[in-house]
């Protein structure tokens, strides 16, 4: 399970993806994208023709291009990497299939937009860069800080921290626990399992 605090700051990501349409225009203030994206979340939540599973598909589509799964999948094996790489094209799709179910749903999309959003710094290093931010949600302020990697002219976001616990670090503790009692196979296919269970999502 993600520490508390990570569905909120995926969620706020959520909002920013939904309004960069590919790559992020560096004369838009967060402000404003965080604005225009929160109305057009608005428009398809409540949009009554759509199902639950249609809305899904559209969050879906237009938030996965701006996470860099592959390297968070990367980074999320840690030491493992090197003896499984062979295996990523099975490992991939299993660990974004877990990150939809844990945060792209629409009930957690329907609690976000009450939130407020303050970013504090922003700081580029070459290619990378590191934005922190103050989440505040009914009386709560939550410290978030998302990683980003450019690749090509797309800034595409590899970790979140969270009141200074990493994303990557919470998966990479739970799947090297998994793998060191037990195998790599083991790790895929409580996966599968996992994937397979009934969705609590209206």
């Amino acid at each position: 399970m993600a520490p508390r605090g990570f569905s909120l700051a995926i969620a706020v990501f959520l909002f920013i993806s939904f309004s960069a349409s590919g790559a992020v225009a560096d004369t838009l203030s967060p402000g404003a994208v965080i604005q225009e994206a929160a109305s057009k979340i608005k428009i398809v939540l409540n949009n009554s023709r759509l199902s639950p599973a249609e809305k899904r598909a559209v969050i879906r589509k237009t938030v996965l291009p701006h996470l860099d799964v592959a390297r968070m999948a990367e980074l999320v094996l840690g030491t493992h990497l090197k003896n499984n790489r062979s295996r990523m094209p099975e490992f991939i799709p299993l660990f974004t299939g877990l990150l939809e179910r844990a945060y792209l749903n629409l009930a957690l999309l329907e609690r976000v937009t009450g939130i407020d959003v303050i970013v504090l710094s922003e700081k580029i290093d070459g290619d990378y860069a590191e934005v922190r931010t103050v989440l505040t949600a009914k009386n709560e302020s939550i410290d978030v800080t998302y990683r980003l990697q450019k690749k090509g002219d797309r800034w595409l976001v590899y970790d979140i921290l969270v009141k200074n616990l990493s994303l990557i670090a919470n998966y990479r503790a739970q799947f090297n626990y998994v793998i060191a009692i037990s195998s790599f196979d083991h790790l895929l296919q409580r996966m599968r399992v996992k994937l397979g269970e009934p969705e609590n999502e209206k």
